[in-house]
């Protein structure tokens, strides 16, 4: 792979360097213009900018881009892993320095998938996917660790976002050209039930150009924080982002012994031990539910961008106000009792009580959830800015990609 110098890795067995690499976050700053263009360099964005590569018998190819995220965790679209899936082949991906490369396997790989409700006999995948990953390269030590920060947000319309990722120019004498790109624009619409079944997952329409080959790359905001990657885009300029959101619902197997004390763990999981930077309001149930808590404009943006059937459903949801409000009315004092249940609850508040009031908010879904929320555990009460929305609640379940 070719730039100002050459950057090349020999593969070799997982290293074990990775866990003690030093860890740094930081993106070059971007012109806030529209357009599209080269990076300065392929390591300007360091190992935060992920190529992901197919080696065949001419070379190495570049089909797509990710972002890395934690020590051996990475973001990257699905469409991209599908190309090797159904060539029955696994994806290389690289990071770059100055002059070399880290070269990454995969080891772990897993998205949202769910039916198709026009059709029984298909499967809606979204177009994110996270892939846990090991160093096979030397680990060049002399160098950090340079990883993407995340935000869990809906940008507004009118906001600049970036998109950085690789296109692929040619391979010459086995070495493949490359150029990092990056292009920026505004967001133009916003999608937070998908975009139907070629776009299931929450995204937003942005006016800029991405390439071939930028597909999974990151999508930074002002600040310089991941808040989607790089699905699709359309001749005349308008490019579709899948948001992080279903992100934070994944669990992989961990890399680095600090993410090994569980089978499978979170980004989430990986914020708390200080190996990723996770930002938002997000709450994990420990029933499996991922809450967001968004801003009063990202609120009314995401109300009035819902689609009727999916803002009837969110008119429904049992959101933390109305938890607030049940229990200002039914009280929040220990103790009390409940003939119909027979039992005492933390807050005084019994199942029964729970399950009327989500009755007139929601769903027996949802009333369910009010019995989990309310009844036992008891709910935290924390006044916050801003809305609470579940990012659990789209029919859905993990599954992992079938190249590994």
């Amino acid at each position: 792979m070719t730039d100002l110098d050459g950057h090349s890795a020999r593969i070799t067995t997982d290293n074990p360097a990775l866990s003690s690499l030093k860890l740094a976050w930081g993106w070059a700053e971007f012109s806030a213009e529209d357009g599209i263009g080269p990076l300065s360099s392929m390591y300007e964005a360091g190992d935060a900018l992920v190529a992901v590569g197919q080696m065949n018998e001419d070379g190495m190819t570049i089909l797509g881009s990710g972002v890395m995220v934690a020590p051996g965790m990475l973001l990257t679209a699905t469409h991209v892993l599908d190309e090797f899936a159904q060539e029955g082949r696994s994806p290389l991906f690289f990071t770059f320095l100055p002059g070399k490369a880290r070269a990454w396997l995969p080891h772990d790989v897993v998205t949202i998938s769910g039916e198709d409700k026009f059709d029984d006999r298909r499967k809606i995948v979204s177009d994110l996917s996270l892939v846990g990953v090991t160093l096979n390269s030397d680990a060049h030590d002399d160098f950090p660790l340079n990883l993407a920060a995340m935000q869990v947000a809906l940008p507004l319309l009118g906001e600049r976002l970036w998109a950085i990722g690789f296109r692929h120019h040619s391979i010459e004498n086995g070495a493949a050209h490359v150029a990092p790109m990056v292009s920026s624009g505004l967001v133009t619409a916003v999608f937070p039930s998908g975009r139907g079944s070629f776009l299931a997952s929450a995204c937003v329409e942005v006016n800029m150009d991405t390439l071939g080959g930028m597909s999974g790359g990151a999508v930074v905001n002002s600040e310089a924080r991941v808040v989607g990657i790089v699905s699709t885009s359309f001749e005349g300029g308008l490019s579709y982002i899948t948001l992080i959101w279903e992100a934070l619902r994944l669990e992989i197997a961990g890399a680095v012994p600090d993410l090994q004390t569980r089978k499978k763990v979170s980004l989430k999981f990986a914020a708390s031990k200080g190996l990723a930077r996770l930002l938002g309001n997000v709450e994990e149930k420990p029933w499996g539910d991922v809450i967001f808590s968004f801003s009063d404009k990202e609120s009314e943006l995401f109300a009035s961008s819902l689609s009727g059937e999916a803002a009837e459903k969110m008119r429904r949801k049992l959101v933390r106000n109305d938890v607030d409000t049940f229990l200002d009315e039914f009280g929040r004092e220990n103790g009390g009792s409940c003939r119909r249940c027979r039992g005492r609850t933390a807050r005084g508040t019994c199942a029964s009580q729970a399950s009327r009031f989500a009755g007139s908010v929601g769903d027996t879904a949802e009333a369910s959830r009010a019995h989990r929320q309310l009844d036992g555990r008891g709910l935290r009460r924390r006044r916050r800015p801003g809305n609470h929305f579940c990012g659990a609640g789209r029919p859905g379940h993990s599954s992992h990609r079938p190249f590994l």
